[in-house]
């Protein structure tokens, strides 16, 4: 009886046993989704935490400047409206034209220069010009004129602000961006390596069972 026995043993432990892995794809499209949650699949939680909380971070400081740019916009437009006569919540068009142009008489003239060269002496085409001119020249209720200069530049500080703000945010963005691109890598290389690992760490052990004559066969594998 004990030959047979031992012959099972050894049968077994001959056997290839695969052990518990993860999905390298799945870990790629959990990083994916949301960077970290590829790593923590993987089991391998100080890199999850990092990649996680470095998108936290990245989302909360693109919100935090979203914020402020709208903040400045609130501003800004007040601004205007105090100092220029400008109705608040006007095209930001019309506010591109107050940071560069101190009224709107600066800005027509600048309109009807060009207008002259290009439809009355370029082209010999008054028609043209008398309805390009009508059309792009800012009269009546459009018209605004700032009341001293040094408003004038307060204002072009307040969008210059909000323009530095909006580049901040698309390096923000940006920044998400990488943070992702690094995760599904680093997600995919370390699924591969928990992989292996898993299967270089396994232990089987056998036990009998004396009462029904056989084993008891239990693998297992550390992380």
């Amino acid at each position: 009886m004990k030959k047979p026995l031992l012959l099972l043993l050894v049968l077994c432990l001959a056997v290839p046993v695969i052990a518990q892995t993860v999905s390298v794809r799945r870990a790629v499209l959990f990083s994916a989704m949301l960077p970290g949650t590829g790593e923590l699949y993987s089991h391998s939680y100080n890199k999850g935490a990092m990649f996680l909380g470095a998108e936290m971070a990245i989302l909360f400081t693109w919100w935090r400047l979203q914020q402020e740019r709208q903040w400045k916009i609130d501003s800004y437009q007040a601004f205007a409206s105090q100092y220029a006569g400008v109705p608040k919540g006007s095209d930001d068009n019309v506010y591109r034209r107050l940071q560069s142009y101190y009224s709107n008489e600066d800005y027509n003239a600048g309109i009807i220069r060009d207008a002259r060269n290009y439809f009355l002496i370029y082209k010999n085409d008054p028609e043209a010009y008398e309805e390009y001119v009508s059309a792009n020249i800012y009269s009546g209720d459009d018209a605004w004129q700032w009341q001293t200069h040094s408003k004038w530049y307060e204002f072009q500080t307040l969008r210059n602000e909000k323009q530095n703000l909006e580049i901040y945010a698309k390096f923000a963005l940006g920044a998400a961006l990488i943070n992702r691109i690094v995760s599904i890598i680093d997600a995919a290389r370390t699924a591969r390596g928990y992989n292996e690992q898993a299967l270089l760490n396994g232990t089987i052990s056998v036990q009998p069972d004396w009462h029904k004559m056989g084993f008891f066969i239990n693998y297992e594998y550390s992380f």
